[in-house]
């Protein structure tokens, strides 16, 4: 028997303007729109794996990157913060009051918008922090419309996997592919 995939009920308008104001950023519109129709994706792993967090979790986890990640004596005390690819698109460092994490691996990364970009980076692009990203912050798409453009594109192409049914999974070699 299929299991019953509903999405999350959707974030009430309040509920988004609580937390925009908790974080004291705006989520853009794509993204907005989003939580407009379902809080999160309820753990199924939409964007290649990684959890479309409800709400509340991304306010939790915008909180822990407001500032520069400390890993600890031995991970982190001399870390260097490299530029992303293209340069100048994303500050270097490593986190930001301006970058809102809303897609969660359960290992420590994350996709975020970024809100406050380098010099040639535009508000609202995706990057991908977190713990496997050491180097620094790494450029994904331009906006959430975009990554999810191209998600349907890799789809309707018959170059994805579906593992389970609704997890987009990009293939390799492809521009921005994780």
């Amino acid at each position: 028997m299929e299991e019953d995939r509903r999405p999350a009920a959707p974030a009430s308008a309040d509920a988004i303007a609580a937390a925009e104001r908790t974080m004291g950023v705006e989520l853009p519109a794509d993204l907005r729109v989003m939580y407009e129709v379902a809080d999160g994706d309820g753990d199924d792993g939409i964007f290649e794996g990684r959890v479309w967090l409800p709400l509340e979790e991304v306010v939790q986890a915008h909180e822990g990157h407001r500032r520069r990640v400390w890993f600890g004596w031995n991970l982190g005390w001399n870390a260097v913060v490299f530029d992303a690819d293209p340069p100048e698109t994303v500050r270097r460092c490593t986190g930001h009051p301006g970058w809102i994490p809303f897609a969660y691996d359960y290992g420590g990364n994350y996709l975020a918008v970024d809100m406050s970009p380098a010099r040639a980076g535009r508000p609202g692009q995706v990057i991908a922090i977190g713990r496997d990203h050491e180097k620094g912050p790494a450029l994904v798409a331009g906006s959430v419309t975009d990554l999810l453009g191209d998600y349907l594109d890799l789809w309707t192409a018959a170059t994805t996997t579906l593992v389970p049914a609704i997890w987009i999974s990009r293939v390799s070699g492809r521009p921005g592919a994780g």
